[in-house]
């Protein structure tokens, strides 16, 4: 014979409400250590993914023996699911952190480098072989200076962006930090190339001219 709620006594029903709502609660935690986690995954990109596998490998480990040991009903799943929410914060930040440097690198080293102009011509002068000379060597050591400057730009944002790898024990590291290495390399050369051409092209414009602009002597 069922049970009415009537025949049910009050601490019966009250102990039971309370175990839902625990258990309830102890489910919405652990889905958002699931969408933490997740979000870190969705935001890394798979270029910088290697970079971050020791960092990935450790909160697995922790979050997964928590989900195989913690029970929904244990008292200590919400001490569990606060620190896996910990660990996935601090990793989105270094991901965050890494994202933004890596732009900044983009957009101040790598842009910079393809507008450096490495000759420079006024055209509203007519040049002496020996003057345009020494012209242009002039303005290769000012552009020398700024490459400079930019390089130790660069060396700057490169050393702040390992700074959370450098402690890592893992020889493997070096080797994914090399490959990240190597494509800062590849984009700076592609920048040095462009800046090469664009100058090239003035100064072929300078001599012969183009279509929107009467041609004029150099």
């Amino acid at each position: 014979m069922l049970l009415t709620v009537a025949q049910i006594p009050s601490s019966v029903v009250d102990f039971v409400e309370v175990e839902e709502a625990e258990l309830l609660l102890a489910q919405q935690t652990v889905l958002l250590v699931v969408r933490d986690y997740n979000d870190i995954l969705l935001s890394l990109p798979v270029q910088f993914a290697d970079i971050f596998r020791i960092h990935l490998k450790h909160l697995d480990v922790m979050i997964t023996k928590g989900l195989k040991t913690v029970k929904f009903n244990a008292p200590n799943v919400i001490t569990f699911c606060t620190k896996a929410r910990q660990m996935c914060s601090d990793v989105m930040k270094l991901v965050t952190d890494f994202k933004e440097t890596h732009k900044k690198i983009v957009e101040t080293i790598i842009m910079s480098l393809t507008r450096i102009p490495l000759i420079f011509i006024d055209t509203r002068h007519s040049y002496r072989l020996d003057k345009f000379a020494q012209t242009q060597g002039l303005w290769r050591s000012k552009m020398k200076l700024k490459m400079t400057s930019i390089s130790q730009d660069l060396q700057d944002l490169l050393r702040n962006a390992f700074t959370p790898f450098k402690d890592d024990t893992d020889p493997t590291i070096k080797v994914y930090w090399d490959e990240y290495l190597k494509l800062i390399d590849s984009m700076i050369l592609e920048a040095l190339h462009l800046s090469v051409k664009r100058s090239l092209t003035d100064l072929m414009y300078a001599l012969v001219g183009d279509k929107k602009a009467e041609l004029s002597l150099l």
